[in-house]
């Protein structure tokens, strides 16, 4: 009996060890791909890649490493937003990605759809078709931290509908 206490005891210290261990280098990975980000070292200038395929590539990377339980969100739209603002279209759409996890919260991120009309709204200006349907969308419904704006509205969705965006497309009544 006493001997299965210690063995217990001794397994909860080595999961322990060994959770804190994972959380650790997690972390470290993720500040290490930062700090490559920053010093340019995920292909900026190198290798055909545009600065805004780089900058993609990085946020990519932070996105897919899952330090104790989520991904970094903030540095990884950090680096989204620099590589949209560059005109690269996969970086948009990822910011409007994000601000679709945003909106309505996931296990991942809190709800937040302030933050995730400022998402639609970088991608938008960028031609992002699939975020000005969304930012068209928080206009109509005066949702997103906006004042409603019918007119704007329509006008994001009018330009979401002629990127080929089919929901854009369907009369107020019929629109999810």
């Amino acid at each position: 009996m006493i001997k299965e206490a210690k063995m217990t005891r001794k397994m909860k210290m080595i999961f322990y060890l060994l959770y804190a261990a994972v959380a650790i280098f997690g972390t470290l990975g993720i500040v290490a791909l930062s700090r490559q980000c920053e010093r340019s070292e995920c292909g900026l200038g190198k290798g055909g890649l545009s600065d805004a395929e780089a900058y993609c590539r990085c946020a990519e990377g932070l996105m897919a490493q899952q330090g104790s339980r989520r991904p970094k969100y903030i540095a990884a739209q950090r680096y989204f937003e620099k590589s949209c603002e560059l005109k690269y279209f996969p970086a948009c759409e990822k910011l409007n990605e994000m601000g679709e996890r945003y909106y309505d919260g996931d296990e991942w991120v809190v709800k937040n759809r302030r933050h995730a009309g400022e998402l639609f709204a970088k991608a938008c200006a960028k031609e992002a078709p699939r975020a000005c349907y969304h930012l068209g969308a928080c206009y109509q419904a005066g949702d997103c931290g906006l004042a409603p704006d019918p007119a704007r509205g329509q006008e994001l969705l009018q330009k979401a509908c002629a990127q080929r965006v089919a929901e854009a497309c369907l009369p107020p009544a019929a629109k999810p």
